[in-house]
């Protein structure tokens, strides 16, 4: 009898099924957003669009199916506002905040960037869309726009303030020949048979008080109106523009002064209201027809956006539950992507394979904003959000987190105000603060900032405590005991701000202090022995460290024992730093690069803010305003430069950066939330699966790169075809090498099996796959 052998291709199929299905691309992008706070909705054919700020996603009623729609798939921007559906042109369109236009045909994105991109001064928000036709009416911060769908361009700017002024523009409806404006400061109206790029077509109506009106539609030929009441609240009125003459009018349970969030009519001529915390449909008489307060009793606490009909159904946008579909008065589902319960993203720490994240937020100088957002967790792909509560009503703007290093689920984590919290499987351990630790408060109120975390090789938790304290330095060792360091007045007064704390290779601790510099400890002994404990403050003195200033803002040591310094006046390296305590001997270097054949100094005096070094020595640099770079372990070969223009990143302002040395995914935070990108290098010690490559097989028309995972770490990697012929040769990253598909005489890779052999420098350890390509 003779044994079938298996094709190539079905072992190569079950190879990549065994590997990980929610391994993605080298060189792509994820994103990490929250999809709570829903905005706005529209229904285009068998999809919902649910604006939820900052992004969007859609629900498909036919097969049920949520897809996100952000940068990463495409999107040219974040903060949408708003999202309408024209039926003629099947033309989705995307309003954001600062004036972006985006339109989705045929699963196409294209952007119409006029407004972003205009000189126009002040506010450039896309508040509200109408569709007549070929024609969509933008109402913005300083006028109504007329946007041609079909065309897909703008066709005329309408500012209908006196002299052709601008004036805020809220939302437009129309009747009969006549287009409506809710403004700023009241109602105008222009014949849409007039030249109303003319200004003096445009007239403000009376007989309403002038003010601000958010929101207006034609409800069965009558204007509805609401006019909010600036500062108050609860003082919102409606209006309704009956037989020529506005008046007030009670309507529905006379809900008449709750704030409004907006007005809808739907095919069947009902009026659909969202109050602040209920919505209401109104029919053709003006009294209620069904009275929104709850989604069932699973949800009490509701905050509708916006309500559009669809059939006898609705559809909610929700600041909360993001998209409600309303089947009865006591039937509803509710559809919300996982994601952060919040969009700001500050200080992460990956390890064991979870991604643990703060949701507080500083301002540069370490100011607080009082956010009491807790803590997430990103764990098998699904993110967990702890906050509020007992275990969180004091812990506002958690900055930092770190996670024990024998345990994914035990974290410790940096309020700034409320002291430190220990979080394990899901509970609070406990908050420290002066009462049981040697946390310290300020003297004259009950504030404890702690700015930074950090365990060192034993085990222990080092904690930074801001604030004119006389004990700045602390630590929680293993054993669960306090232990606190003067640090002999180099910060015991005045308001100065502890950030960041790492502890280095040889068990120095350096701390970023706020416009002072550096401060590096070692206590040598015991914890409690304090007689030898050494110290040294370096800054920007010719003879204490050179620093280009004491603003420091991250610290981070390389593979080669290098400690590289982000200041606010540019990047710096300490070379050595064996003689760290002995004054005068640390002097930081900037990196000299050339450039056009004149040397220059990498990055200039650029703002940086984090530095993290990747399993093969690169470093990722994060700035305040540039994005983020990656440069080659050398620091002469800039390999990425990610910005908003040219990558999903969400904001040119990078908090912090951690990266999974697993699988190479490296995570950005930013206050408009947090995006990953899949890098190529990754630590084969933590590792632990087979050698293989991805995609394998490579598809037909495949133009991406093609990593090969699961080397020795800087493997000398060289790609043969079948007969043996040497095509390619790289060094691996880490434990991952890259393949762009083409030989080395530049001709793409034809149909075939392509062999992978890996060696490291001696050749005494050898690796060998398979590369299938199907052309």
């Amino acid at each position: 009898m003779k044994l079938k052998t298996p094709s190539l291709l079905f072992i190569f199929t079950l190879l990549a099924s065994f590997i990980a299905q929610s391994q993605i691309q080298i060189g792509n992008w994820r994103e990490h957003l929250s999809y709570r706070k829903g905005v706005a909705v529209c229904k285009a054919e068998s999809k919902i669009y649910c604006a939820a700020y900052p992004s969007l996603f859609t629900f498909d009623v036919s097969d049920r199916s949520i897809q996100k729609l952000s940068k990463v798939e495409g999107l040219s921007d974040l903060e949408i506002n708003v999202v309408k559906y024209s039926e003629t042109y099947k033309t989705v369109i995307i309003g954001y905040n600062n004036g972006n236009l985006d339109l989705v045909v045929n699963n196409q994105i294209i952007n119409v960037p006029d407004v972003r991109r205009s000189l126009i001064q002040g506010d450039k928000a896309i508040n509200e869309i109408l569709i007549a036709g070929k024609i969509a009416y933008l109402s913005t911060g300083f006028g109504v726009l007329a946007l041609d769908i079909e065309r897909q361009e703008i066709k005329e700017t309408y500012l209908l303030g006196s002299g052709g002024t601008y004036v805020q523009t809220n939302e437009s409806c129309i009747k009969d020949d006549t287009i409506y404006v809710a403004a700023k400061d009241g109602i105008y109206y222009g014949d849409l048979n007039s030249n109303l790029v003319d200004f003096k077509n445009w007239i403000k109506m009376s007989g309403v008080p002038d003010g601000n009106y958010n929101t207006i539609v034609n409800f069965n030929g009558d204007l509805v109106t609401n006019f909010r009441k600036e500062g108050a609240w609860q003082q919102d009125t409606l209006y309704v523009y009956q037989n020529n003459a506005w008046a007030t009018k009670a309507m529905g349970i006379n809900y008449q002064h709750d704030n409004v969030q907006d007005l809808n009519v739907s095919s069947a001529n009902e009026l659909m209201i969202s109050y602040d915390y209920h919505g209401e449909i109104i029919n053709t008489s003006y009294t209620s027809k069904s009275l929104i307060y709850q989604y069932g009793s699973e949800y009490n606490g509701i905050q509708p956006s916006e309500i559009i009909a669809d059939g006898n159904d609705y559809w909610i946008a929700d600041k909360y539950l993001a998209l409600v579909h309303r089947i009865a008065n006591y039937l509803h589902e509710v559809y919300v992507p996982s994601g952060p319960e919040f969009s700001n993203a500050w200080g992460m720490d990956y390890s064991g394979g979870t991604l643990w994240m703060g949701t507080g937020t500083l301002t540069p100088n370490m100011k607080y904003s009082f956010l009491n957002r807790g803590i997430a967790k990103l764990q098998d792909e699904v993110w967990t959000n702890y906050y509020g509560g007992s275990a969180f009503d004091s812990l506002r703007d958690i900055h930092a987190v770190a996670v024990h290093p024998d345990d994914p689920n035990h974290v410790f984590a940096a309020s700034y105000g409320g002291g430190v919290l220990e979080f394990k499987d899901g509970q609070r351990v406990a908050i420290y603060n002066e009462t049981n630790s040697e946390v310290q408060s300020h003297p004259a109120f009950p504030f404890r900032p702690i700015g930074g975390l950090s365990f060192d090789s034993y085990k222990n938790l080092w904690c930074a405590n801001s604030g004119p304290v006389t004990n700045p330095l602390l630590v929680f060792d293993s054993e669960g005991k306090w232990h606190k360091y003067n640090l002999n007045g180099i910060q015991n007064s005045g308001e100065t701000a502890l950030k960041k704390i790492i502890v280095d290779n040889n068990n120095n601790k350096w701390i970023a202090a706020y416009l002072k510099g550096l401060i590096v400890f070692n206590e040598q002994n015991t914890l409690d022995d304090t007689d030898d404990d050494q110290f040294i403050l370096l800054n920007s003195g010719e003879n204490t460290g050179n620093l280009p200033s004491n603003e420091i803002h991250d610290m981070a040591q390389d593979l080669d024992g290098k400690m590289w310094i982000g200041t606010a006046s540019g990047l710096v390296v300490f070379n050595s730093t064996t003689s760290v305590f002995e004054q005068g001997q640390m002097t930081a270097e900037k990196i000299i690069i050339e450039v056009d054949g004149e040397a220059s100094y990498l990055l200039g005096d650029e703002v940086i803010n984090v530095i993290e070094i990747d399993a093969g020595n690169q470093k990722w640099i994060g700035t305040q305003g540039s994005g983020v770079y990656l440069f080659s372990a050398d620091m002469q070969t800039q390999i990425h430069h990610f910005n908003t223009l040219n990558s999903p990143l969400l904001d040119n302002n990078i908090i912090d950066i951690e990266i999974n040395e697993k699988t190479g995914e490296v995570y950005f935070s930013t206050e408009k939330g947090l995006v990953s990108f899949m890098g190529t290098a990754n630590d084969n010690d933590i590792y632990d699966g087979p050698l293989y490559a991805y995609p394998n097989p490579v598809p037909p028309n495949y133009t991406g790169i093609i990593g090969i995972k699961g080397l020795v770490n800087n493997a000398e990697v060289k790609i043969t075809d079948i007969s043996g012929n040497v095509i390619y040769e790289t060094i691996a990253t880490g434990g991952t090498a890259t393949w762009n598909g083409f030989s080395l005489n530049g001709k793409k890779a034809q149909s075939g099996v392509y062999i992978v052999h890996a060696s490291n420098s001696d050749g005494s350890d050898t690796q060998i796959t398979k590369i299938l390509f199907l052309n």
